[in-house]
């Protein structure tokens, strides 16, 4: 028999208003009927490089005020040059301080948890070195995190220049051989499909390290990584996420759409949230 599944484990995101201001998008948020909340840290919302913990104050005053509560804080690190693996000790140094910074952002913004890459090699150098360089990385950043109250969370995507957690069984061998209570790990519908790991089978290798959920739709197997609304491909969501259930998930289930929403966000979150609705409902239904 599962659990059900409450409002308050749904989140949204600021992940499709990209294009629009912070105001704009904490007045949609609410709206929608505000709670909880992945806060995408970037331009134009929030970047981590060009503010300052006044700015990360200033911010929790403002989700407060939008009857919001974020989840998980998620700093924009594919598109800028982050990489805690990286064979360049000036950019592995500044990656790991955008990532203090983000901890500390995160604790005073009481979000429980950041996502982090673990960091990616050069297409043309041994994945062991880099594989080095992120657990250090990552112990040192734990240690940070361990004080701070925060959790970090990492994702798997089986694409070689995008970190170097090609799968469940990497990322919980990562978490090994840290070894920090405070690092956890992220299921992602979507890279999940495209690596052809089915989530039951992710949640049994994770061995409860999983803190938390990105939902989005695609179509499975070896194509784009779209990040559609769900419902609008061709994933079985349902399936993916009760078997997340059935295993014991707790934590929240985060609506992740990226490109392509830019002129309708508010539209698509609305979407997103409307199906997590009707599935949450199906479970507390099945109970």
């Amino acid at each position: 028999m599962g659990q059900s599944v409450s409002r308050e484990r749904l989140a949204v995101s600021n992940f499709p208003y990209t294009k629009f201001s912070l105001e704009y998008t904490l007045n949609s948020l609410e709206r929608l009927g505000g709670g909880a909340m992945e806060l995408y840290a970037a331009e134009p919302h929030f970047c981590v490089e060009d503010s300052s913990l006044a700015e990360a104050r200033m911010l929790r005053r403002r989700l407060l005020a939008h009857r919001l509560h974020l989840v998980c804080f998620t700093p924009e690190q594919m598109k800028y040059p982050i990489n805690i693996a990286s064979c360049i000790p000036a950019g592995r140094g500044r990656s790991i301080s955008m990532f203090e910074k983000s901890l500390l952002y995160a604790a005073e913004l009481e979000c429980p948890a950041v996502l982090i890459h673990a960091g990616y090699p050069l297409n043309d150098e041994p994945e062991a070195e880099a594989w080095k360089r992120s657990v250090e990385s990552l112990s040192h950043l734990c240690i940070l995190a361990e004080r701070l109250g925060v959790k970090i969370v990492m994702e798997s995507v089986d694409v070689r220049w995008k970190t170097l957690l090609r799968n469940a069984s990497k990322t919980v061998e990562m978490i090994r051989l840290v070894g920090s209570p405070a690092l956890g790990a992220v299921i992602d519908t979507m890279t999940a499909a495209y690596g052809g790991e089915e989530t039951g089978a992710m949640m049994d290798t994770l061995q409860g390290h999983v803190l938390h959920c990105h939902i989005s739709d695609g179509h499975a197997g070896r194509q784009a990584l779209e990040h559609l609304i769900p419902g609008e491909g061709e994933l079985p969501l349902p399936q993916m996420l009760d078997a997340m259930v059935s295993r014991g998930y707790r934590g929240s289930f985060s609506v992740e759409l990226l490109a392509g929403f830019e002129d309708r966000p508010e539209e698509a979150m609305k979407k997103s949230l409307s199906w997590l609705l009707t599935w949450s409902a199906h479970c507390a239904q099945r109970r």
